[in-house]
């Protein structure tokens, strides 16, 4: 048996992490889902391209409980049919005890064509709910009841595909992983000899640590009063800032239809309780402050990259103006004024007007007061505010740039 120190030490021979919660949080995902008390975990890691984490989830794989999957079509999950006598359902196929699925790439899900992607996504839905039956033109129906935890690594481009995974993407966590100097990166991989023996190495270590050192209890402990107060906070801004907004299709404007339901705090406090457990069993029974990090950090990257953005900005910032958040962010007016839109139509942030048609934007006090305090940001009372262009009276004088300037209440 080896210790999570070990883990470490042994993929560090391998990969150039420059995160130091990813591993962490990739084993604590795997013991919750071999929790057989708890309801399954699904999590999405969000990285850059070639930024080691299908390395990672290759490795995961040595460990029980696995199937790696690259590609799904409707007929995945049950297919109805067999061949020579062996069934080909997957669902019936996953391994018996505590399975996981592995999507090392979930883009080439992603990219598939809207209408089978979308009926993917729905039996998706559904297998996480727990079941999925379906009925086919032989007059055959299969019912599959199902306990399955996902592990999915994808990059942002996950962000431009609300509408597709709209019918499953509410149900799992998000990861963003941090990423080390390029350079150092490239460096490393021109260093590197037998990288054969290296991932072999680091693939064993996943499967000593979790396989045999990490122990499931019998009675899950309770997690610490102010964690739960915490993730109370968390869950429930996470899952407002992330609620859908459906906007007109094929239209310029791209204007607001209508804002559905707010997505309520549940599911994602659950998961987020069930990463607890698994880390208290890592640790024989504690949760040591990184523990509750990686909790933190999980549930404020579950929101959409442009909206947390905008709120990290109207937290640091009493008020906002549009143009100079948006040279802030260094996106053009037009992209933040979208991800503004939806923030204040979901009640996070509020428009008010300033002066003439000039408009600024504050983040509610509620949602303030917990970014600051898990984002570690410190609140100010000044004002983002912009400048228009203002022409001078002496033509040979130069224009007044426009730009952001800072007022302070």
């Amino acid at each position: 048996m080896i210790s999570f120190q070990d883990l470490e030490n042994t993929i560090d021979e391998y990969l150039l992490l420059e995160d130091r919660m990813i591993v962490r949080l990739l084993c604590a995902t795997t013991i919750a889902n071999r929790m057989p008390a708890l309801d399954s975990t699904w999590l999405f890691v969000i990285s850059n391209s070639s930024g080691g984490k299908s390395e990672l989830l290759s490795a995961l794989c040595y460990a029980f409980g696995f199937w790696e999957q690259d590609d799904l079509t409707t007929k995945t999950f049950i297919s109805g049919a067999t061949r020579g006598g062996v069934e080909t359902s997957l669902l019936f196929r996953l391994p018996k005890e505590s399975p996981i699925i592995v999507f090392k790439d979930l883009t080439v899900l992603l990219d598939k064509d809207p209408k089978e992607s979308g009926q993917i996504f729905s039996q998706l839905r559904l297998i996480y709910e727990g079941k999925l039956n379906k009925s086919f033109g032989t007059g055959e129906d299969m019912k599959a009841k199902v306990r399955i935890g996902l592990i999915a690594g994808t990059t942002s481009a996950i962000e431009d595909q609300s509408a597709k995974q709209a019918a499953m993407g509410q149900r799992a966590i998000r990861y963003v992983m941090k990423q080390p100097d390029s350079k150092a990166v490239t460096r490393r991989v021109l260093k590197t000899k037998d990288e054969k023996t290296l991932r072999e190495n680091t693939g064993k270590a996943f499967q000593d640590y979790l396989d045999h050192t990490v122990k499931i209890p019998t009675v899950i402990p309770d997690l610490p009063e102010e964690t739960i107060s915490d993730i109370v906070d968390l869950a429930d801004m996470a899952t407002l800032a992330r609620s859908s907004i459906k906007r007109k299709e094929y239209d310029r404007s791209n204007r607001i239809e209508r804002k559905d339901l707010r997505e309520m705090p549940g599911r994602m406090a659950k998961q987020l309780k069930n990463l607890g457990h698994a880390m208290m069993a890592m640790n024989g029974g504690t949760l040591t402050p990184l523990d509750n990090k990686i909790l933190y950090q999980v549930a404020l990257d579950s929101i959409p990259s442009g909206r947390r953005d905008i709120m990290v900005a109207a937290t640091k910032y009493a008020r906002v103006g549009l143009k100079s958040l948006a040279v802030d962010l260094k996106l053009p007016d037009d992209s933040v004024k979208i991800h503004l839109d939806d923030l204040i139509a979901l009640g996070v942030m509020v428009k008010e007007r300033a002066y003439g048609d000039s408009f600024q934007y504050y983040l509610k006090d509620e949602y303030r007061f917990v970014m600051a305090k898990f984002e570690n940001i410190e609140m100010t009372t000044q004002v983002l505010e912009e400048i228009e262009p203002v022409p001078t009276e002496d033509p040979g004088m130069p224009i007044e740039q426009a730009g952001s300037v800072l007022f302070t209440n």
